[in-house]
């Protein structure tokens, strides 16, 4: 069987499921990728629960990551806001100096 009767052994199975089925919708989002696999003349080795196994870690590692990156933002926050609380502290003393040293 050639590739091309494959593609269309496909196309012909998603018009038949049509849109109100279970998987001729699915089938239709995954047929580029099919047909680049087809085209790819490489076996196709990772089943739909192993990519949704490497996803689903992924999506882990990213949150771990972002909650990494929320932590660090809000120390650096922490920091700043300690910085200017200061700085506003240091300027209202010396405000608080120099009325006193007018009025004297």
């Amino acid at each position: 069987m050639t590739k091309q009767t494959e593609l269309e052994i496909l196309d012909e199975t998603i018009s038949k499921l049509g849109p109100s089925s279970y998987l001729g919708p699915w089938l239709s989002e995954v047929r580029a990728e099919v047909k680049l696999q087809i085209g790819s003349d490489i076996q196709p080795m990772q089943t739909l629960a192993e990519t949704k196994l490497l996803c689903d870690r992924q999506i882990a590692e990213c949150q771990d990551k972002l909650r990494l990156l929320t932590e660090e933002a809000q120390r650096s926050v922490n920091v700043s806001e300690a910085k200017a609380l200061n700085i506003l502290d240091n300027a209202a003393s010396a405000l608080r100096d120099a009325l006193r040293r007018l009025t004297d």
